[in-house]
């Protein structure tokens, strides 16, 4: 059964939930637990041994601690089923796995009662890259109409997935809006640049409302664009060149030849002094920061940055393929902003980061920094 994008099915007369989140599979963690018999009864009531399972998950390297509800990702699931040892959290994997191939061959899992139009939403929504292919090829003025609709599809997911899918859609606009500069089509981009910044207000609006702030965001760009479309060709190259500021190019970005790390391998859970957990940088984190190679940046005083003003920060990576790249700006804005230039990494009202190139081994990684004052 399909429901709110969480797909259930009967595996020994119990429910096994599933659902596809933007960076792949993922499977309630309750269910894996009690196939693998990580439970203890009281009073006939059974309950599962969480600290075992978070115990076995940070060994994996899984820092996040998990409860009652929570999904795990398909690639930390196996080798956490592996830790139980037993025939029947085998069987539970090899039916697990093929469920999972079963929700791959579409995307997502494809209800037999599916109706037009949920197929029409999963043929546009239901992946990263189905995504990003529905907003470069859609007609500009159905773009915003289209986002809202994704906004829509994923209206069940936590505020971390819809920051991420938020931040696919930008990236794929930019792109398209990039190849139109390219391809001189300077109206084009203007009237797309527009919808850009008017999804990222929206996106950073709506992140202010969950921490309980107010921000006006204001863009002298946008309050120009309409007007400029129908003016001389000199007016139109001067709103290029801001369109250029705002979208550097890899030659005016600092390079650091170090590969990026997740945020998902920054912290893990310790035992604190009162017996609870409490998170610390792990000792991966601890080396990345270690040996991040800070001389490689430009001097505070060259980058003509006022600091007590927002900013917009833009990140290229070469990374391995494997890789969400949206997990990398936590510790990259840390580092850059906090650590080598001493600023408040909450300056950055928007950060925008791609993948510039897959790589074959960590050695080979490297990040690619800009940071822009925004109006």
């Amino acid at each position: 059964m399909m429901e709110n994008n969480v797909l259930t099915k009967i595996y020994e007369e119990q429910e096994v939930a599933f659902r596809e989140g933007i960076s792949g599979s993922e499977v309630r963690i309750d269910e894996v637990a009690r196939f693998c018999g990580w439970t203890q009864t009281k009073k006939d009531k059974e309950y599962i041994r969480w600290e075992t399972v978070n115990g076995f998950l940070f060994e994996l390297g899984f820092s996040q601690p998990v409860g009652k509800g929570d999904f795990i990702p398909e690639y930390i699931m196996y080798p956490l089923i592996g830790k139980a040892n037993n025939d029947r959290a085998t069987q539970f994997m090899l039916w697990v796995g093929k469920v999972l191939v079963e929700i791959r061959q579409n995307g997502a899992y494809v209800s037999p009662d599916i109706t037009p139009l949920q197929e029409e939403k999963l043929d546009k929504f239901s992946t990263n890259k189905k995504i990003k292919s529905t907003f470069k090829l859609c007609n500009i003025e159905e773009i915003e109409a289209e986002f809202k609709e994704c906004m829509i599809y994923y209206k069940n997911k936590d505020g971390k997935e819809k920051n991420a899918i938020q931040n696919t859609v930008i990236n794929a606009l930019n792109d398209r809006k990039q190849t139109l500069i390219d391809s001189g089509k300077g109206s084009f981009a203007l009237v797309l640049a527009e919808v850009v910044n008017t999804i990222s207000k929206k996106k950073t609006e709506t992140s202010n409302k969950r921490n309980g702030q107010t921000i006006r965001y204001k863009n002298g760009i946008i309050d120009k664009q309409t007007q400029i479309i129908n003016e001389k060709d000199e007016e139109l190259s001067n709103l290029e060149n801001t369109i250029a500021y705002l979208n550097p190019s890899i030659d005016e970005f600092m390079c650091f030849n170090i590969h990026p790390i997740s945020e998902n391998y920054m912290y893990k859970p310790i035992n604190s002094y009162n017996g609870g957990l409490s998170m610390a940088r792990t000792d991966t984190y601890n080396t990345w920061i270690k040996n991040f190679p800070r001389y490689k940046a430009t001097l505070k005083e060259e980058l003509n940055i006022e600091w007590d003003k927002p900013v917009k920060v833009f990140i290229k990576v070469d990374c391995l393929e494997r890789f969400d790249t949206t997990n990398f700006v936590k510790a990259i804005n840390d580092m850059i902003i906090n650590r080598i230039y001493d600023e408040d990494d909450k300056i950055a009202v928007d950060t925008q980061i791609q993948r510039n190139k897959i790589v074959d081994n960590y050695s080979q990684g490297k990040i690619y920094f800009c940071i822009r004052n925004v109006d």
